[in-house]
C-alpha cells in the first residue's frame, strides 16, 4: 500500500512540474500584467496585425499586409507607405490611459463617443480584432477622449492622432521602386532611338544589347539605386489623362525590370519634366497605370550612351574575394594562396600589402579600346585568379571561378598592350605601362613582409643636468 502511494504521489509531484512548466512560465508576472493593464489596447503586438480600417466621416481607409508588405485596398488599390503604418501601430501599441471613467460617471456623448471622430479596427492574424473609437480632446488638456467596449471612456495622450489622421496621399507609399541589384534577373532601357538590355548570369552582368559583352557593373548599380531613390511628389488621379500632355504617348525612357523570385515585372516609362517649388520632376507610369510626378533623380543614369554599357574595366572583381593568384611572365611564376586573412607563398607568409596592391591594380585595369584583332605579337605574361563564389564565380553551383589575363606586347613601339580575358568575347588594348607593372618583380611579390626596425628608446637626461649654448 506504502507503494502505491509513494507512486501517486510521484505522479502528482510529477504533473505539477509538468504543469508550472509548460503553463505558468509563460504567464505575464505581475509586473508584466500591471503594465498591460495600464495600456488602451493590451496585448497588442505590431506583428500581429493583418488588417487596419480607419473611418473618419465618409472617409475610409483599409489597408492589408500581404507577404509582409502593407497595402492599400481601399479607396484605391496602391502599395502603402510602411512607415506610416509601423508609426500608428507603435502609437497605438503604446497608448496608456491617464484616466477611466466608468458609464456611471460619464455619458459618450459629452466626450463625442457618440459619433467619433475616428474608429479603428486593428485585426489580428489569430482572429483577434481590437476597435478604437476615437472622440473629443480633453478641454484644456493633453488628452484625448476613447472607447473601447461603448461603455467606459479611457483618457489618453492626444498625440497619436497625428499619425492616425492622413488623407490619402499620406496612406499611400511614395517610393516608386523598391529593388536591390540581387533581385534583379534583367534590366532593360529603351528609347525611341536605342535599347540597352542586360541579364544576370551567375554574378556577372552580360550585356546584350547594343553589343554582346561584359556590362559595367557600376552603371548598373547607380541605375538601381537612382531608381530606388525616387520619391513621389504628386499623384496624378485622373481616370482619362492626357498622355500626349504628360509625355507619354512617346516615352523618353522605359525601364524594365525583371526580378529573380519570379513577381510580375516593373516598367516605368519617364515623360514630361517640370519644375515646381525648386524641386525639378519627372512624371512616371509605372506597370502601364499609375501615373505619378516623381524626383528626376535617374535622368543621368538613364542618359548615359548605349555604348558606355560595356564594361570599361577589362574584369571587375572584388579583392577580398580572391582565393589563390598565380603569375607567369617569361621562365618566372609566382603563385600566392590567400587564407584566413593572409597570403602565402611557397608555404610562408607574403607581404599581404604588396599582393593587394597587385590585385586592386588588375580590378582597375580599363580597357582603352575594344573588338581589336586577334593578337600576333609576344606574349608579356599572364594573370590567373581563382575567385570565390560571389561577384565572379557561379552562384548556382556554388564553386570558385578561375579568370585568366593574358597580355600582349603592343603592335608598334609605344603602342597600347593587348589583352585576352576569361569571360569576354573581345581583344582590348590596355596600358603597356600598367600591364608590364602588373608582371613585374614576381620575386618581390613573394618576399616575406619586411621586418620593421625598432626605434631606440631615447635615454633620459642626467638629474640635475640641462642642455646648455656651450
Amino acid at each position: 500500500m506504502r507503494e502505491n502511494r509513494l507512486l501517486i504521489l510521484t505522479v502528482v509531484v510529477l504533473a505539477l512540474g509538468a504543469f508550472i512548466w509548460f503553463w505558468e512560465r509563460h504567464q505575464p508576472t505581475t509586473e508584466e500584467a500591471q503594465k498591460q493593464a495600464e495600456l488602451v489596447l493590451p496585448g497588442l503586438e505590431k506583428a500581429d496585425v493583418v488588417r487596419i480600417t480607419i473611418v473618419k466621416g465618409t472617409k475610409r481607409f483599409e489597408l492589408v499586409k500581404e507577404d509582409g508588405e502593407w497595402r492599400l485596398e481601399k479607396p484605391v488599390a496602391y502599395p502603402a507607405d510602411g512607415q506610416a503604418v509601423d508609426l500608428l501601430l507603435s502609437a497605438l501599441k503604446s497608448l496608456k490611459i491617464e484616466r477611466r471613467l466608468d458609464a456611471g460617471e460619464v455619458s459618450l456623448a459629452d466626450w463625442g463617443l457618440e459619433k467619433p471622430e475616428f474608429t479603428v479596427t486593428l485585426a489580428g492574424s489569430g482572429g483577434r480584432t481590437w476597435t478604437l473609437k476615437v472622440g473629443q480632446e480633453e478641454p484644456l488638456g493633453n488628452n484625448r477622449a476613447v472607447t473601447l467596449d461603448g461603455t467606459a471612456v479611457l483618457l489618453c495622450p492626444k498625440w497619436f492622432v497625428s499619425d492616425l489622421d492622413k488623407d490619402l496621399d499620406g496612406w499611400r507609399s511614395h517610393e516608386v521602386v523598391k529593388l536591390f541589384e540581387d533581385q534583379l534577373a534583367s534590366l532593360e532601357v529603351s528609347t525611341p532611338d536605342d535599347r540597352v538590355k542586360v541579364v544576370r548570369d551567375g554574378g556577372l552582368w552580360k550585356l546584350l544589347e547594343p553589343v554582346r559583352d561584359l556590362a559595367d557593373r557600376d552603371q548598373i548599380r547607380n541605375l538601381v539605386s537612382a531608381l530606388n531613390g525616387l520619391r513621389v511628389k504628386a499623384f496624378v488621379d485622373d481616370e482619362h489623362p492626357d498622355l500626349a500632355a504628360l509625355g507619354l504617348d512617346h516615352p523618353r525612357y522605359r525601364v524594365e525590370l525583371v526580378r529573380t523570385e519570379g513577381k510580375a515585372p516593373v516598367t516605368l516609362e519617364f515623360g514630361a519634366k517640370r519644375e515646381l517649388e525648386g524641386v525639378k520632376q519627372v512624371v512616371c507610369r509605372r506597370n502601364g497605370t499609375e501615373i505619378l510626378w516623381v524626383t528626376d533623380g535617374a535622368e543621368t543614369p538613364l542618359g548615359k550612351a548605349p555604348i558606355l554599357w560595356r564594361s570599361k574595366v577589362v574584369y571587375p572583381f572584388d579583392t577580398w574575394d580572391v582565393e589563390r593568384m598565380t603569375l607567369a611572365a617569361g621562365d618566372a611564376r609566382t603563385e600566392l594562396v590567400h587564407a584566413d586573412g593572409s597570403w602565402t607563398c611557397s608555404g610562408h607568409e607574403a607581404d599581404s600589402s604588396a599582393v593587394f596592391d597587385r590585385l586592386s591594380r588588375l580590378a582597375r585595369l580599363e580597357a582603352e579600346n575594344f573588338d581589336l584583332v586577334e593578337p600576333g605579337t609576344t606574349e608579356i605574361g599572364s594573370i590567373t585568379l581563382t575567385i570565390k563564389p560571389g561577384l565572379a564565380a557561379e552562384e548556382k553551383t556554388g564553386k570558385p571561378v578561375e579568370v585568366t589575363w593574358t597580355f600582349f606586347e603592343p603592335m608598334k613601339p609605344g603602342g597600347r598592350a593587348l589583352v585576352r580575358v576569361t569571360g569576354r568575347d573581345t581583344i582590348m588594348s590596355v596600358d603597356a605601362a600598367k600591364a608590364r607593372g602588373l608582371l613585374a618583380d614576381l620575386d618581390g611579390l613573394c618576399a616575406p613582409p619586411a621586418t620593421p626596425t625598432p626605434v631606440a628608446a631615447k635615454q633620459p637626461e642626467p638629474a640635475g643636468e640641462t642642455a646648455s649654448d656651450g
